[in-house]
């Protein structure tokens, strides 16, 4: 049983007794266990405090880093024409200027397991230094059955005329997702008369899903926007 001294008289009393049995002088019950606690808390309260300090200090300069690395200056933030996203960026690697036009579908698809779930299409025009210009076709999940380096029919139609095949490979990453769709200029010049476009791709075990494209507002200045 844990003792302490009396103040009166110095006999040893338990830290459980409320007076001296000696001397009969008062004491309070577990005093000395009481200041350890009320220590005890005041440096819980500083350590937590000292966290919260630093875990704020922590999170502030991660954003500070994010923001830095992931976001483009302001003359490469896209801007926005209704249905078309345009932006324009340095290329790194040499001189000029990567110029993209982006247009989402209308309409959503959803595909088997394990591409499960709605998406959209992305129809994109691209206008590069050392590319050249290319049409690119994308989906969000799912497998297009294009290669790299072998050709394959795509049907897209514009408007309500007959709908016609263009060609279309996949991209050097051998990625499921994006391939680019031949004959730059006759697409664009198609386009550029339509107001609706649909394209139709081959898709792994989906057959040919339809994507429409409302392209009526495309603005070929705001896209090809002088250097």
């Amino acid at each position: 049983m844990p003792l302490r001294k009396c103040k009166e008289c110095g006999n040893q009393v338990s830290t459980t007794a409320k007076a001296c049995p000696q001397c009969g002088a008062q004491l309070k019950v577990g005093g000395s266990c009481s200041g350890c606690l009320g220590l005890g808390f005041l440096v819980f309260i500083g350590v937590a405090i000292y966290m919260t300090l630093t875990n704020d200090t922590e999170v502030e300069g991660q954003d500070s880093a994010e923001s830095v690395e992931n976001y483009p200056p302001a003359s490469d933030e896209p801007s926005i024409d209704k249905n078309w996203l345009y932006s324009h960026s340095p290329y790194t690697m040499g001189k000029g200027v990567v110029h993209l036009a982006q247009a989402t579908s209308e309409n959503t698809v959803s595909f088997k397991f394990p591409y499960t779930g709605f998406q959209r299409a992305s129809l994109i025009l691209r206008s590069h230094p050392k590319h050249g210009k290319d049409v690119i076709f994308k989906i969000q999940k799912g497998q297009l059955l294009y290669q790299s380096y072998e050709a394959s029919p795509i049907q897209i139609r514009f408007d309500e005329a007959e709908g016609v095949t263009f060609q279309a490979v996949g991209g050097d990453d051998l990625g499921s997702t994006t391939i680019f769709i031949k004959d730059y200029h006759r697409f664009v010049g198609k386009m550029l008369k339509a107001e609706n476009v649909r394209i139709s791709p081959t898709v792994y075990e989906e057959g040919h899903p339809i994507f429409e494209f409302d392209v009526s507002n495309f603005s070929e200045s705001q896209y090809l926007q002088k250097e």
